[in-house]
Formats: C-alpha cells, sequence, structure tokens
C-alpha cells in the first residue's frame, strides 16, 4: 500500500510529463518520496536536477484521477543562463510569459526561480496538461532587455520577476540604455489568460538618466523617430536628462507602431538646443518634458540667446489636429533679439520688452504669434516722426501676427502706448517682399493724429494716404544746414512715392502750420519730388502749389495770398511780412527738370534780413536799419527773371541745382534795390550782385532840382547811391558794397518807376 523510494542517476535525459518536445540533458538526478497505491497518490519530497551548472530543486505530488493525474509542483531554479531559458522552460507552462521571456530578455542569469505550479495530466487528451495554478518569482542580473525591437535595448539589468497564470511582472532595478544608467523600472504583462482574440498587453516603464542627446537618439530611433517629426537636429544637442520612458501594446505577432503607446516624462537641465526661434539657442533649465503619441510638452525656465525665458511648448502630432504647435513665453527682448524677429535698425532700440508671447501654428503651417509686454524699459527712436521713446517711461503693446511657413503675412491689432504715442492698426506683408499694405487706424503722438493707409506696388514704390486733425511734419521743412550737397547722397535709390494728404493741420515748425490742407505728391526714386498740388490756407489766406509735369518737363504754379505766412510755413525764408507772391515756371529744352519764369512778390514788408542788414550797415543808414530790425521795410513790388538747371541721376552722376536770377528788382518808401546773379543750391553758395539806392537820399536830391524830367531822362549826372556783391556760403556770405558808385538814371528809372 505504501512505498518509499530513493533514486538517482548520471549523465542522461530527463522528460516528466511530456513537458519538453525532446528529452533535456542533465548531469544528474536524485528523487526522495513515497507512492501511496490505496489512495492513488505519488508524493515526491526532493527533486533535484543538475544541468551542468543549473539546477533544481523541487517537491512533486501525483494524485490519479481515472486516465488523468492532479499535479502539484513547488520548486526553486539556481543560476540558469537566461540564454537556456528557451530549452528549460517548459513550452506548456505559462506560455505567454515564457514567449516574451525568451524573445526580449537574453545574456545575463537567473540566479533564482522559483514555479507553483497545479494542473491536470491526461496522455490521451489533445494537450497532455493543462494547467491550473501557476505563480512564482525570478531574480536575475546582467540581462539584456529587448522591451520593444527596434528601439535601442537595455543592458546589464539586474531585478526580479513575479508571475502567475494572468500576469507576469519584472522590477527592474538597473541597467544601461547606452551611454543612460537605467533606474528602478518595471513590466508589467496582463491578460495572459485571456484568448487570442484579446491579446495580453505589456506596460514597460523604463526611468533612465544621463546625456539628452542620448535620450533624445533613443525616441529618435525607428519605428518613434519624435525629434525628425519635430525638425529638430540632435547633432549639437547637451544638455542632462531624466526620464520615465513608458510603452504599452498588445503582445501579438502582427504589431504595429500604431498599437504602441508611448510616453515620457522626464526632466532636463544644462540643456543646449541649437537654432529653436529666429536662429537663436536656448539653453539652461530646469525643464519638464512630457511626450506621448499625441504631443510633445516642454516648459521650465532657460535662456534664449542669453535672455532669461520661462515657457511652455507643445508640439502635436496627429496630422488632422487642429492645432500643431503651442507656445506661450515670457522673456525679455533686447535689441539684437528683436532684430532677429524682424524690427529694423532704423528704430535705435535699446534696453529690453518683457514681452508675454502666445504662439499657435496650424499643421498648414500657418501660425498666429500674439505678443503683449510693457515698453517701460524699452527705448526707441522714429526718426522720420521726430518721435524718441526713452527707457524707463510707461508704455504698452499688443500685436497679432499671422505667419505662413515661418514668414509674416498679417500684423493685426496692433496697439503701441506710449508716453505722447498711440499707434493703432493693421498691417498686410507679402513673403520675401517686405510690407504689403497698411491700415493705421490712429497714430497719435506729439501735435500729430492722423490716420495713414499704405499700399506697396512693388517697384512702383508706394501709396499713402494721410488723413486727420493734425500732422507734425517740422523734421521735413527743417531750415538747409547750408553745407555742400553729396553726389553719392543723391546716387542712393528709395521707394517711389505717391501720397494724398488731407489734414486741418500741417505743423512744419515751432509757430509755423498750413491750415486745411489738401495735397497729392509724387517722388522719384532718386528722392526728387515729380508732381505736387497743394491747397491751403496760411495767415488765413489762399495758398496754392502746382508742380506737375508738362511736355517733356515740369510746370510751377506758385501763388500766396500772404507770402510771409506761407515762405515762413515752408521753412523758406522768415523774413518777409504780408505781400502776395506768384511765381510762373515754364518747361526749358534743356533738361526735364529745367524751367523758367518770373516771380513777383507786392505789397509786403522785410525785417530780420541779414543779407540786406549788411547792405545798409555798410552804407551807414540808421534809419533803414531801425526799420529792417523792428516794424520792417516797406515794399511795393518785387520782381525777377529766374532760371532753374536741375541736372542729377539718373541721366548724370553730377548734380547740379542752379538758380539764375536778372533783372530783379524792388522798391518801397526806404529803399530801393536790384539784384541778379547765381544762387548754387547744390554747392550752397551765392554768387550775387546789384545795387542798393536809400529812397531818403534821393528825395532830398530831387528837392534840389526843380525839374524832375531832367533826372528822369538822364539830363542830370545821377545820384551817389552803391553798388554791392553778396558771395561765398549760404552761411556766411561775404557781402561788399561800394557807397562812392553814381547811380546813373537809367537805373533809377528802372528801379523806382518801371513795370
Amino acid at each position: 500500500e505504501e512505498l518509499r523510494f530513493t533514486m538517482g542517476g548520471e549523465a542522461g535525459t530527463f522528460n516528466a510529463l511530456d513537458l519538453f518536445p525532446q528529452p533535456i540533458t542533465v548531469k544528474s538526478l536524485f528523487l526522495r518520496g513515497k507512492v501511496d497505491s490505496k489512495n492513488g497518490i505519488t508524493l515526491v519530497d526532493q527533486l533535484k536536477l543538475d544541468m551542468g551548472g543549473p539546477s533544481i530543486n523541487a517537491g512533486l505530488k501525483i494524485e490519479n484521477n481515472g486516465t488523468a493525474r492532479n499535479i502539484a509542483f513547488v520548486g526553486t531554479m539556481l543560476n540558469m543562463p537566461i540564454d537556456w531559458l528557451q530549452t528549460y522552460w517548459p513550452q506548456p507552462l505559462t506560455p505567454g510569459p515564457r514567449d516574451w521571456v525568451v524573445k526580449h530578455l537574453s545574456k545575463g542569469t537567473a540566479t533564482t526561480a522559483t514555479v507553483d505550479l497545479e494542473g491536470v495530466y491526461d496522455p490521451t487528451a489533445e494537450h497532455h496538461f493543462v494547467e491550473s495554478k501557476i505563480s512564482g518569482k525570478i531574480d536575475f542580473n546582467g540581462v539584456t532587455v529587448n522591451y520593444l525591437p527596434p528601439l535601442p535595448v537595455v543592458e546589464d539589468v539586474s531585478g526580479t520577476a513575479t508571475y502567475d497564470r494572468a500576469n507576469f511582472n519584472i522590477a527592474l532595478k538597473g541597467g544601461k540604455l547606452g551611454d543612460l544608467a537605467a533606474g528602478k523600472s518595471r513590466v508589467a504583462i496582463t491578460g495572459l489568460d485571456k484568448t487570442a482574440m484579446t491579446p495580453a498587453e505589456i506596460d514597460i516603464h523604463l526611468n533612465v538618466k544621463g546625456p539628452l542627446k542620448s535620450a533624445l537618439e533613443v525616441v529618435d530611433s525607428e519605428p518613434l523617430k519624435y525629434p525628425t517629426k519635430l525638425g529638430l537636429d540632435i547633432a549639437d544637442v547637451a544638455g542632462k536628462a531624466e526620464a520615465q520612458l513608458e510603452f504599452k501594446f498588445p503582445i501579438h505577432k502582427g504589431l504595429t507602431i500604431h498599437e504602441v503607446t508611448f510616453g515620457v516624462d522626464g526632466k532636463l537641465d544644462d540643456v543646449m538646443l541649437r537654432h529653436v526661434a529666429a536662429g537663436m539657442d536656448l539653453s539652461g533649465g530646469p525643464m519638464a518634458l512630457t511626450l506621448d503619441n499625441d504631443s510633445l510638452d516642454v516648459k521650465g525656465k532657460g535662456k534664449l540667446d542669453g535672455m532669461p525665458v520661462d515657457f511652455d511648448w507643445r508640439k502635436y502630432f496627429a496630422a488632422d489636429a487642429a492645432v500643431a504647435t503651442h507656445l506661450t513665453a515670457e522673456l525679455p527682448l533686447d535689441a539684437t533679439a528683436l532684430k532677429k524677429f524682424g524690427v529694423p535698425d532704423d528704430l535705435r532700440v535699446t534696453g529690453t520688452l518683457p514681452a508675454k508671447i502666445v504662439y499657435t501654428q496650424k499643421p498648414d503651417k500657418s501660425a498666429v504669434l500674439a505678443l503683449q509686454g510693457s515698453v517701460k524699459t524699452l527705448g526707441f527712436t522714429m526718426g522720420p516722426l521726430g518721435y524718441v521713446k526713452e527707457e524707463g517711461r510707461e508704455g504698452m503693446v499688443n500685436l497679432s501676427l499671422s505667419l505662413k511657413n515661418n514668414h509674416v503675412q498679417q500684423l493685426t491689432g496692433l496697439e503701441l502706448k506710449a508716453p505722447g504715442m498711440t499707434v493703432r492698426g493693421d498691417l498686410d506683408f507679402a513673403e520675401n517682399a517686405g510690407l504689403q499694405n497698411a491700415h493705421l487706424r490712429e497714430i497719435a503722438f506729439g501735435q500729430t493724429s492722423v490716420a495713414a493707409d499704405i499700399e506697396n506696388k512693388g517697384k512702383d514704390g508706394y501709396i499713402v494716404k494721410v488723413s486727420g486733425s493734425q500732422l507734425d511734419a517740422s523734421s521735413l521743412f527743417k531750415p538747409a544746414d547750408n553745407t555742400p550737397q553729396s553726389d553719392a547722397e543723391a546716387a542712393k535709390q528709395v521707394a517711389p512715392l505717391r501720397m494724398t494728404l488731407n489734414v486741418k493741420k500741417l505743423i512744419t515748425g515751432q509757430d509755423r502750420a498750413l491750415e486745411n490742407v489738401t495735397a497729392s505728391l509724387a517722388r522719384t526714386s532718386w528722392g526728387r519730388l515729380d508732381q505736387l498740388d497743394l491747397e491751403a490756407t496760411s495767415g488765413k489766406k489762399k495758398l496754392s502749389v502746382v508742380y506737375v509735369p508738362l511736355g517733356k518737363g515740369h510746370s510751377l504754379k506758385f501763388v500766396a495770398e500772404n507770402a510771409g505766412e506761407a515762405l515762413a510755413a515752408l521753412g523758406i525764408s522768415k523774413s518777409i511780412r504780408g505781400g502776395r507772391l506768384t511765381i510762373d515756371g515754364r518747361p526749358r529744352p534743356t533738361g526735364p527738370r529745367d524751367m523758367a519764369g518770373t516771380a513777383i512778390l507786392t505789397d509786403f514788408k522785410m525785417n530780420d534780413a541779414p543779407v540786406v542788414a549788411k547792405l545798409v550797415n555798410a552804407m551807414s543808414l540808421p534809419g533803414i536799419i531801425g526799420l529792417l530790425n523792428g516794424e520792417g521795410l516797406s515794399f511795393k513790388k518785387a520782381r525777377v527773371d529766374f532760371a532753374w538747371i536741375d541736372k542729377g541721376p539718373p541721366t548724370q552722376t553730377a548734380n547740379v541745382r542752379l538758380l539764375s536770377l536778372k533783372n530783379g528788382q524792388t522798391s518801397g518808401a526806404s529803399l530801393g534795390l536790384s539784384f541778379e546773379g547765381k544762387i548754387d543750391n547744390w554747392k550752397n553758395v551765392y554768387d550775387l550782385h546789384g545795387t542798393i539806392v536809400p529812397v531818403s537820399d534821393l528825395n532830398k536830391f530831387l528837392n534840389i532840382i526843380p525839374i524832375i524830367g531832367t533826372v528822369l531822362t538822364a539830363g542830370g549826372e545821377g545820384i551817389i547811391a552803391a553798388t554791392y556783391t553778396v558771395t561765398g556760403p549760404k552761411s556766411q556770405p561775404d557781402v561788399t558794397v561800394n557807397p562812392l558808385s553814381v547811380l546813373a538814371p537809367g537805373i533809377l528809372r528802372k528801379i523806382f518807376f518801371e513795370n
């Protein structure tokens, strides 16, 4: 009824219960136990198998159940090379865990492995052995884990695995992933008891630490290629990374990358990423990185080309995603950074712009960048507008940029507020062609308050429309500095311009302005005025200027009902008071900009005229000097014939701006003048001469001569007067007077009585 036994054997083969397809080779075998024939139970107290290094210590109970046998097995395996598991791990026992282990684990050793097994062995059934319960534990070291081919493997791994009928869990204690150190990690296989229709799943959590470049190389391997999807060149990447990589996927032969759920949760520091935005480098840290199948998110602190930045950047991978990239950032933009974002040098930026940026890009490469910030610590200059914003003065800016393929298409919602300045509007840009259109609803700074529309016509230049209450154009009407002009500067081309202006007040300088201004003008690519049609009031009287092409040249019609106010407002002269001025110019055949004509000024006063002051000083006429410096010298009429020669690019390199005067004369109650000569407006020099007659001396002379007609018809010897010359630079002309001259009666008649 009971048999106790002890058995042993040397080298041979073993295949109990048909667990192996072929008998396995063993170095030695030892069994000890008993057979209870009455109850149909065989009990093996001790089973030892020595396989030439690895060994198994186990206990076994076999209970008869008809033609079948109920099996209970508890054992421990020692020092089994992982590569031997394919041979010594029976295929019928936990086929799911076994298949994954033998395919994905290699090298190293299972130092201890336990198994607690129950099942039924029936040699008459299709499957001779069917397990009903199994569990165990495996300790291992030096193992290579190929967690998701063809990704890089984790080497020299140590850890512990536990398993049962449905699950196989691995706790990893250490290892290497390239030059990344693998820390505590885990692999969980679940659903091993499911059918083929519902395969088991594996969940891998791998913790790594080391160079950022190495971590990126892992996720840039096939089939992930995430840095490649981001357009990130990892060749020059530097920094440190500490991350948890997660993979989750079903276990079956036809696995595709779309079935893999992938994620990274990590920390970055000492980062260096080249050319991440506008050619600028991102460095520093710490930063947090989150990556999954749908998106990448990086946020934290760093430096953008040395500027501190606090940012959150998210990239979405799905082709049908509404948003491809979303970035929020706070950083101080200095002059160098603003230049890289397209801000021109002409603004002469100083200081920094602490800005908040929100950037959203769609899959079609269209994007919107919203920027908001305080300009308190920013300084800039708008030269053409005469505006200077100093650092330390409050202000703010809001704008939204629309981009396509990294090129700005629109700037909308622009709102710039600074001390004494407000700009609001929208701008359109052409790809690689700069500004296309601008609609500036409000431009307010200093004494300017207007709206403007700008249209870029390419090679034909710009069309500009300006309207509003007033425009400060003082910088365009500054008195000339009278230094010689440069041929090299005149050779520089500018964008052609056509402009219309409609403002209630056009400010041209301190206490100088035109009112009710409507004007249209055209400027050539050589910076030359080609057309001007101006209607305005000056000194409450009408001013009209029409300068237009006529035939092969130009004509000029200038009418000022208050000449003094008009000439002062235009920055031409401050010495005239009142009067009416007309200038008629007609084309000359000598050139397209040459003209000849006549200028007539009537009923005016003159004071604060430096050249005339030198003339009367030289003649010692204190009464006239007093008038000139006080209420002004009164003149009935001044008239002169002129010829204008205007040469320069593109027809010739050397520039000429020469005004020739002839038959110039003026007369008044105190003084008479004749004048002619040349004024070189390119070299800014005078070459004038004429005659000056003090009217008080003339009156005395006429009182002595009873028959005035004799004088007027050259019957007398003439009167005492003076000739003069004005030569040299406009800024300091040389004025000479010869008071010993005798005035011929013909000259007297011409100055005072003709015309």
